[in-house]
């Protein structure tokens, strides 16, 4: 699997959101989330795809109003 974005999620400063594509470029359909632990293999693999220049994206916040 191969990171294709990655998203902070609102209001949550422990997890991000990551979507995952396969090697033909497809999305895979299953998103996860991500705890921003160290000892977290998938975490590890956010942190070197932002070291190779990527960069995680905000997402919208909606109001509610």
């Amino acid at each position: 699997m191969i990171i294709r974005t990655v998203t902070a999620i609102p209001f949550d400063d422990y997890n991000l959101f990551v979507v995952y594509e396969d090697g033909d470029g497809n999305v895979i359909p299953e998103t996860t989330s991500v705890p921003k632990d160290l000892d977290n293999y998938d975490y590890q693999k956010v942190l070197k795809w932002i070291e190779d220049g990527n960069s995680i994206s905000d997402a919208p916040v909606l109001d509610t109003d």
